[in-house]
């Protein structure tokens, strides 16, 4: 997403109506001349709060929840996602 305006809490609730695609993990990254980044295990909700989405800077960002089709969770398959942000930018 980019926006002339700070995009976290647009993106916040973009991945709050995809909840039910993921219920494994969510993240946010955002980007203001350097990265920022909040994930966690879990539904959007218990992921994200007022705090963290505050430490979410910049009018470019991507959001993403995760839901297995098979296998377990693993935190190293969510954290492809920084990986995943960094190629969009480049």
């Amino acid at each position: 997403m980019f926006s002339q305006d700070p995009v976290a809490s647009e993106l916040y609730d973009s991945i709050i109506h995809l909840q039910h695609r993921g219920q494994d993990a969510a993240g946010i990254m955002t980007y203001d001349k350097r990265m920022h980044k909040e994930k966690g295990l879990g539904l959007a909700k218990e992921v994200f709060n007022k705090e963290n989405l505050h430490l979410l800077k910049g009018n470019i960002g991507i959001s993403h929840n995760r839901y297995p089709t098979h296998g377990g969770l693993a935190m190293v398959k969510f954290n492809l996602f920084g990986l995943l942000f960094l190629m969009v930018l480049l």
